[in-house]
């Protein structure tokens, strides 16, 4: 039994790098668990919880879902009143991330016995990572047993525009052998 609510969380994660045309049975919601060097890919479209959505970095809307994050996510994403309106998410997810190799999301249906404490630090936590007010010094309490994944890009995608325009550079001789385009200038590869 989870000794707290929230079990994994991913923070600002970008729209355009979902594949929002996706069936919700065929949905992914990839990430990686942020400190690990080497991982497989978790799919957190079945993931249940809440969630935010931003405007570049301002929240415009909390919502919660249950049983299929990606579904809650393509509503606000293709149609109603938030369409065209968010670019960005965060998700404080209530399903762990069991399994080595092939990781899944635990079934859904968990019933949770917390302390106040606990509860009181995963809320603090929560609304320090969804609003970020500038004078918390802290990122929140969630403990160490809480796990955030950064995202990974569907790769149904294809590359990124960056990534497109970094090959036709190097197909069309722009960038130097065995280097990469950066922000600051090239790098070595």
């Amino acid at each position: 039994m989870p000794s707290a609510p929230i079990l994994c969380l991913g923070s600002r994660w970008k729209a355009e790098d979902v594949f929002w045309r996706s069936a919700p049975k065929n949905a992914h919601l990839l990430g990686v668990p942020t400190r690990a060097k080497r991982s497989p890919t978790v799919n957190f479209a079945q993931q249940s919880g809440i969630y935010v959505l931003y405007s570049d970095s301002e929240p415009i809307y909390v919502g919660q879902a249950n049983c299929s994050l990606f579904a809650r996510l393509k509503t606000h994403y293709t149609r109603g009143d938030f369409a065209g309106r968010w670019n960005r998410f965060t998700w404080f997810g209530f399903r762990q991330v069991i399994g080595g190799k092939t990781p899944a999301l635990k079934n859904p249906g968990t019933d949770f016995h917390v302390t106040t404490n606990q509860l009181l630090n995963h809320l603090e936590a929560l609304l320090i990572h969804t609003i970020e007010p500038h004078l918390n010094g802290q990122e929140g309490r969630f403990g160490a047993a809480v796990t955030r994944y950064k995202q990974f890009r569907d790769p149904r995608l294809g590359p990124t525009d960056r990534e497109l325009l970094e090959a036709m550079a190097v197909a069309g001789k722009l960038v130097p052998p065995g280097k990469r385009i950066t922000k600051s200038g090239w790098k070595d590869v």
